[in-house]
């Protein structure tokens, strides 16, 4: 087969299907390699494509990495808000949320940390990526202030080290470091911990 029937071939890919499959691909080497492997034209070797073809479908890495972020956070997001509503006390829910994190990495490897630890940027992305970082900063500052009697700057600051902690375990995990059930039971613990310094509303 020629070098023009295959590009022909590979050109049949309707745009929603081309772009889909060069996330796939850009998934792929994150997971495999890290986001620091990941480049335009690393993409366009692996999909077997141009690199002009890539820039078609994103207009620079930043966008790219943001779209993925994008996608696995909202299937974190997703999964969580099933999971935590379900939760019947403080602990359940905190249980429940972090559980989830940890499946999404047993099942999706290292994508969501190497995603999570890259460097931010200032774009419009970015900005979006920051707002749902806060949403999610939000909902357990006011469940750690509708369970404890603790000033609104300490909920807040104990929400960032929920969070940070559980992404923090979730990458020891995803690079082999730390057993999962391990790393889960750390996490929560340590979090409760820092909450025992507050007491309970009646």
């Amino acid at each position: 087969m020629s070098t023009g029937e295959v590009e022909a071939r590979r050109s049949r890919l309707r745009p929603e299907e081309r772009r889909e499959q060069l996330l796939g691909v850009a998934e792929r080497i994150i997971t495999r390699d890290g986001t620091a492997a990941l480049t335009m034209e690393r993409v366009a070797v692996e999909a077997e494509v141009s690199k002009a073809l890539v820039y078609t479908y994103f207009t620079n890495r930043d966008q790219l990495v943001s779209e993925l972020v994008e996608r696995e956070w909202a299937l974190f997001n997703e999964r969580a808000r099933e999971s935590v509503r379900l939760g019947k006390t403080f602990e359940n829910r905190l249980r429940r949320f972090q559980r989830v994190y940890f499946d999404l990495i047993e099942e999706r490897g290292r994508l969501l940390p190497e995603l999570l630890s890259e460097p931010h940027t200032e774009s419009g992305e970015e900005s979006q990526r920051q707002a749902r970082w806060a949403q999610t900063m939000r909902y357990w500052t006011q469940q750690v202030e509708a369970e404890y009697e603790i000033s609104h700057e300490d909920a807040d600051a104990v929400s960032a080290m929920l969070i940070g902690l559980t992404q923090a375990g979730g990458a020891h995990v995803a690079r082999g470091h730390t057993d999962r059930d391990r790393a889960e039971v750390l996490c929560f613990e340590m979090h409760m911990r820092c909450l025992d310094h507050y007491p309970k509303r009646r």
